[in-house]
């Protein structure tokens, strides 16, 4: 009985210890199987390919986006570049047309300013020998174009302004004509010459006709033409008009102010060109990002 006994309690040890094993390796496969992370799985790799797979897709995409933010700026760049030369050849050749026409006028009244004041010399020449006499110099009656030594310096001195305005005229018409041919980066320093050029022609007119009008002192060609003396003597000189003297006078001066005036107001140029040389300081920059 006491082997049976001990048989049996030896038996339900080792069905304990079964027992126990077993719970053991179940609850141990069962809290591994929870808690660890699953890399040799089946499903492993699948996992692991879509989370490459993913991440190629978002690199990708982002590629993608970073491309087209750069063709945007790059296309942005590109129109903001042609808008910048557009603006900069309008303004280049409203600096052309200017600049033509404020010559072209600025040579018109040299020529007549010349010619009216050569006119005017020529006939004092003509008239200060030409006397009508009754009689021998130094006695009554006698009578002259010119009683009085006339005083020449503003007719020289107009004529000299007018031709070195001509000079300066015709050497900015044809650095303009040629300028406004080539490229637009290439006639900057041209800009520069033409402001100094109008400069000295405004300096250069306005000198002319302040000096012309200021030395009138009575005995001057302008003022006794102009004078009552001279058109009284007119009946005597057939060949003398005093009157046209005048009129070329005062054409001189009217010439001369209104040459001072057509350059002050072509140095509105300068706004301009400073306008231009900021457009082209862009231009410039956005160039070497180009590059």
């Amino acid at each position: 009985m006491d082997s049976v006994g001990g048989g049996t309690g030896g038996s339900g040890g080792n069905l304990n210890n079964s027992n126990g094993n077993d719970g053991k390796g179940m609850n141990g496969g069962s809290g591994g199987s929870m808690g660890y992370s699953t890399g040799s799985g089946p499903y492993d790799d699948d996992f692991g390919f879509m989370e490459s797979q993913r991440g190629i897709l978002l690199e990708t995409q982002l590629e993608g986006v970073t491309e087209e933010i750069d063709l945007d700026k790059e296309r942005f760049e590109r129109q903001e570049l042609k808008e910048l030369r557009r603006r900069d050849q309008k303004i280049r050749n409203w600096l052309c047309a200017l600049r033509f026409s404020t010559r072209l006028l600025n040579l018109l009244l040299s020529l007549l300013v010349a010619i009216f004041a050569i006119d005017a010399y020529q006939i004092w020449e003509q008239s200060r020998y030409h006397r009508i006499s009754r009689g021998r110099p130094g006695t009554a009656p006698y009578i002259t174009a010119w009683p009085m030594k006339p005083y020449t310096l503003p007719v020289f001195l107009m004529i000299g302004f007018a031709a070195t305005s001509i000079l300066i005229n015709f050497i900015t018409t044809v650095v303009s004509c040629c300028t406004c041919r080539r490229l637009p980066h290439k006639d900057g320093k041209f800009d520069v010459f033409s402001c100094v050029a109008t400069g000295i022609l405004t300096a250069l007119w306005g000198l002319a006709a302040g000096l012309y009008h200021g030395l009138k002192k009575g005995k001057d060609l302008y003022s006794y033409s102009c004078s009552r003396v001279a058109l009284a003597r007119t009946r005597h000189f057939p060949s003398i008009d005093f009157g046209s003297a005048c009129n070329m006078h005062q054409m001189v001066l009217w010439a001369s102010i209104a040459a001072f005036v057509i350059n002050a107001l072509a140095l509105g140029e300068i706004a301009l060109v400073v306008k231009r040389r900021s457009i082209r300081k862009d231009v410039g920059l956005l160039e070497k990002l180009k590059v």
